[in-house]
């Protein structure tokens, strides 16, 4: 399924395939991560917010991609421990281009921070 929507994106609406951006929020986070497990070759940056799942058995696969997180630590819906997991894993395996921004106050609607900050233009800055 993923894979189908940036392929019909790219290839039909003549989108460019050196710009796939990949953001969600909280099970849309769950969704980025798994899609870039999947395609790392596809996006040129992606975006979790509230929501990420980690493999560690892949996680080379991926470290070379431009990758932020965001949660909030009093988040009441998903553990903020699994963003900490998730960029903790990229950083030990030598990820360079993650980035991590903890938040509090926002329980799980921190993309309120997330949007609400340099985020967008940091997207369109990447390019594979």
């Amino acid at each position: 399924m993923y894979w189908f929507v940036c392929y019909t994106l790219v290839e039909e609406q003549s989108a460019d395939s050196n710009r796939v951006y990949l953001t969600g929020v909280s099970m849309g986070g769950f969704a980025v991560s798994g899609f870039i497990f999947a395609y790392p070759d596809v996006p040129a940056c992606a975006v979790m917010i509230c929501g990420c799942s980690y493999d560690s058995d892949r996680v080379s696969d991926i470290i070379d991609i431009p990758i932020r997180i965001y949660h909030s630590d009093d988040d009441n819906i998903v553990s903020v421990d699994v963003s900490r997991g998730f960029y903790d894993g990229l950083i030990q395996s030598g990820g360079e281009k993650a980035e991590y921004f903890e938040t509090t106050g926002y329980r799980h609607s921190c993309w309120n921070y997330a949007y609400n900050n340099d985020l967008i233009e940091w997207m369109w800055l990447q390019n594979k």
